[in-house]
């Protein structure tokens, strides 16, 4: 659970802000930041929306950005992107996107999430039609972790991470409506009816009703001592459906009561949770998904006779789905895989759109092998060693896999006595605990050569250990750390990472020296130090580029590698980099500079400025 900070009296709306205060304020970081970028989300898309002619669909991630698409106007295919909507970032989960929300006239698309380690988080405002940022909604007081337009679009609804609900109108974002009471749970669900009123879900597993000038009507618990998730009201308006973050129950409640009318059936669906929930346009069939059943993908279930009827399952997304929104005689469904898109009322992919972002899960085992020297790695572009990929730094992709299949190691993980290391919270060194922050997960293991040291990959971190269980050094990972192993010649550590990255780190202290993204539908690869320097094949360089905040109120330039070739590429310094085990070192000994990176785009700017034009292109 994020953060616990003071409550704010009252929220500021952006009316309240003076030019003063937001000068006084924290800015976000000034420094580039690097980001892959492949035209599709590169990590799990946890929100989407559509408008009401079910024409746009907008969809945001923790890769930490919204992204705005036009569905194929013959009903199939691929959605098209018109938008890349880029909040404000930094480090850590700073920037994450865990809602969106589009009005139904498609003007305006709204994206929150996590903003900031202080929790004045905002809410960012941006005009579809541009992707200007146009308002930032401050001091929303915690994560935002649902967003939800009124019908007739005039009301802006979110729901927080433990701070309860709040409620703007659209014309001036001025804030009109706020529940705190909700015992300091999160709440992840709110939905809207024809006549105003809205419905919100929380985690303390009540359900509540407001009224259209939202003050609390009724609150009422839901059956069992369960943790309501999300929620969909009937297009009748006289019922709504309830998912679960802890069960896979799916309950319809009366919207006049919220009294329970019905559980819809989910036999075969244990063990995991059906959280996201929604109803068909009709209103003659209930649709709900989630985590469920122990298998690799992920389905949706479908009931007829809104909800008391038959129920059928369809394979849709390879991972979990967050959320799922009715489009006109479809389904919208956002899945971590990353993919999105929409299916039919009977299930089938209408239109559909994947990352191409490989799939760093399960790289243990022959997931990720590494030769002696760390030079050579091959891992798999899907799950585990599925779809094997080949590369050696200084050389690029290579073909020859069986040639190398012989000199290439898995990582050791049995050589000392570790237990509860894959997929859990409490790993252990001869049966006794390893230091791990609450609620951090360790995912893979890799001992060093002599069983002298080893390292876990986390949630968050790499962290390395003595043979007693001492701790060595901890590095804060991009994201989750999928797969670590050791080179057997002890210099380096490669890591998997859940944003689709490889990267080389000195075994010694942790420290990044090399990453290497491949796009998993092309093959195109880019190689690139902490500096910047990169390499990389034909196309390559557009795969990665750099972030730049423009202070709260703006939305935040990109640059792409390949705009920058004339002074990053540098297959030389790269090369040079894993030699050295020192990217500073490679960039010194070439005569250049190791904050070039930040030099060459404040100069770029500098430049645009002078000459009144903007020094990037907006997305």
């Amino acid at each position: 659970m994020k953060r616990i900070g003071a409550v704010w009296l009252a929220a500021w709306t952006m009316a309240a802000v003076s030019s003063s205060a937001i000068a006084a304020e924290e800015q976000p970081p000034a420094e580039p930041i690097l980001r892959i970028e492949t035209g599709m989300h590169s990590a799990a898309i946890r929100a989407v929306d559509v408008d009401a002619a079910c024409r746009l669909i907008v969809t945001g991630s923790e890769d930490k950005t919204a992204r705005l698409w036009a569905l194929p106007d013959s009903g199939s295919g691929e959605p098209k992107l018109l938008q890349v909507l880029r909040v404000p970032i930094g480090p850590g989960e700073n920037g994450k996107v865990h809602a969106v929300a589009i009005t139904p006239d498609g003007h305006w698309v709204a994206a929150g999430g996590w903003d900031r380690s202080d929790n004045s988080d905002g809410i960012y405002i941006f005009e579809s039609a541009t992707g200007k940022l146009a308002h930032r909604i401050p001091n929303v007081d915690y994560t935002t972790l649902h967003l939800t337009f009124s019908r007739d679009g005039k009301y802006l609804a979110a729901t927080l991470g433990i701070d309860g609900m709040r409620v703007w109108e659209t014309e001036s974002w001025r804030l009109v409506g706020e529940d705190r009471d909700y015992n300091d749970q999160r709440s992840n669900g709110a939905a809207f009816d024809a006549r105003g009123r809205l419905f919100t879900t929380a985690y303390d597993g009540f359900l509540r009703r407001y009224g259209p000038d939202f003050k609390l009507q009724l609150k009422a618990m839901s059956v069992g001592e369960k943790e309501p998730h999300a929620i969909a009201v009937h297009p009748s308006g006289d019922r709504v459906a309830v998912g679960f973050n802890d069960s896979t129950d799916v309950e319809v409640y009366d919207a006049e009561t919220l009294q329970r009318v019905f559980a819809a059936d989910v036999a075969g669906v244990q063990p995991g949770a059906l959280e996201a929930v929604a109803w068909s346009a009709d209103g003659n069939r209930l649709y709900a998904a989630g985590t469920y059943g122990g298998q690799e993908t992920s389905l949706v279930r479908m009931w007829d006779q809104a909800g008391r009827g038959r129920s059928r399952d369809v394979v849709v997304a390879r991972n979990s789905i967050k959320q799922l929104v009715s489009c006109q005689d479809g389904i919208a469904v956002a899945a971590t895989d990353p993919a999105f898109g929409l299916i039919s009322r009977d299930g089938d992919k209408r239109a559909w759109k994947e990352g191409d972002t490989p799939n760093m899960r399960g790289k243990v085992g022959d997931g990720l092998t590494v030769s002696a020297d760390g030079a050579t790695v091959r891992f798999g572009l899907r799950h585990g060693s599925d779809s094997p990929f080949l590369f050696e730094v200084g050389v690029g992709d290579r073909n020859d896999l069986w040639r190398f299949a012989r000199t290439l190691s898995m990582p050791d993980a049995r050589s000392l006595r570790l237990t509860g290391w894959l997929n859990e919270y409490n790993p252990k060194l001869a049966g006794k605990p390893l230091a791990l922050d609450s609620y951090e997960t360790s995912h893979a293991v890799a001992i060093a050569p002599g069983a002298e040291r080893f390292v876990l990959g986390t949630d968050w971190a790499l962290r390395a250990f003595t043979k007693d269980g001492a701790p060595v050094w901890q590095q804060p990972t991009p994201e989750t750390a999928w797969g670590v192993n050791i080179a057997a010649g002890g210099k380096y550590l490669v890591a998997a990472y859940g944003d689709g990255t490889l990267r080389w780190h000195r075994f010694g202290d942790g420290a990044e020296v090399l990453a290497l993204f491949v796009n998993a539908q092309t093959r195109a690869w880019v190689l690139w130090t902490p500096q910047g320097y990169y390499t990389a094949s034909a196309g390559g360089d557009g795969l990665i580029g750099w972030h730049l905040n423009n202070g709260w109120l703006q939305a935040g330039d990109f640059v792409t590698a390949g705009q920058l070739q004339k002074n990053l590429y540098r297959p030389d310094i790269v090369k040079r980099a894993f030699e050295l085990a020192d990217p500073e070192a490679a960039a010194r000994e070439a005569g250049l500079s190791t904050s070039a990176l930040a030099d060459l785009i404040r100069q770029s700017r500098a430049e645009a400025s002078r000459s009144n034009a903007s020094p990037l292109p907006r997305d």
